[in-house]
């Protein structure tokens, strides 16, 4: 019986000692903490009902909310995916630029329709990606509902370095359209002064000196050709006014 009994005192005692240890280092967990954090407790640490886990301790359950992120995360996570597309498509629509200067010939008309056809493709493409790119950042700066103060400055954050970021591949587009319009309007310009204009004389100096005995020159200076080419460079213009017309508003 006195076996027993001093059995469960031994167990009541180490469960004592347990609990004293563990509110000893609770104190001192409260004690090395910041003025705010104390504030919040309102404890007395020399009072022997310190709690073994603070208030909003995940272990009890309780401020989960606080752990999980704002629901403009998504969003924001969306907008860099958008901004990572509209990099690559930026890239290519260069390179069929590019390539199209390099190789262009009045000859294979045909060929220059294709390459035209891909990079008005690729321009439409990258204008609707830029506009549904803005259209995202409007939409994360609208999210601020349940923000609190701090979610709040990282939110507006985040707005400046993608808009920043939306802002660096406009101007990198706009500059690589510039560059293809002007390359457009000086070649215009050259095949112009081969055109047969009346009462200049031209047309009968390439009569009498060109056309005869070249053949190749002749082909390649055919009016007709020279003036689809034309047509041909005007639609395209005005297909990329009506782009840049969108990025603008």
């Amino acid at each position: 019986m006195n076996s027993g009994y001093s059995s469960n005192m031994l167990v009541t005692r180490n469960l004592n000692d347990v609990f004293f240890l563990l509110r000893s280092n609770s104190k001192s967990r409260l004690l090395n903490t910041d003025n705010h954090f104390n504030d919040n407790f309102s404890v007395s640490f020399s009072d022997d009902k310190v709690a073994l886990l603070s208030n909003d301790d995940v272990e009890r359950g309780q401020d989960v909310e606080s752990s999980v992120p704002p629901d403009w995360v998504n969003m924001m996570d969306e907008i860099q995916y958008e901004l990572t597309r509209i990099r690559t498509r930026i890239e290519n629509c260069h390179e069929l630029q590019n390539k199209y200067m390099g190789k262009h010939s009045l000859v294979n008309e045909e060929e220059n329709m294709i390459q035209q056809e891909q990079i008005n493709s690729a321009t439409s493409e990258v204008s609707s990606l830029l506009s549904h790119c803005k259209k995202l950042i409007v939409l994360l700066e609208e999210s601020n509902e349940r923000d609190t103060q701090t979610t709040k400055l990282l939110r507006k954050n985040v707005e400046s370095a993608l808009s920043q970021s939306l802002s660096e591949l406009v101007i990198i587009f706009k500059n690589n359209q510039q560059k293809y319009f002007n390359y457009i309007n000086s070649r215009s310009n050259n095949v112009s002064s081969f055109l047969v204009t009346p009462g200049d004389g031209f047309g009968n100096f390439l009569e009498e000196s060109v056309f005869d005995g070249n053949d190749q020159f002749s082909e390649e200076l055919n009016v007709m050709q020279i003036q689809q080419i034309m047509e041909n460079e005007n639609m395209s213009k005005e297909r990329e006014k009506c782009i840049m017309n969108i990025l603008q508003n």
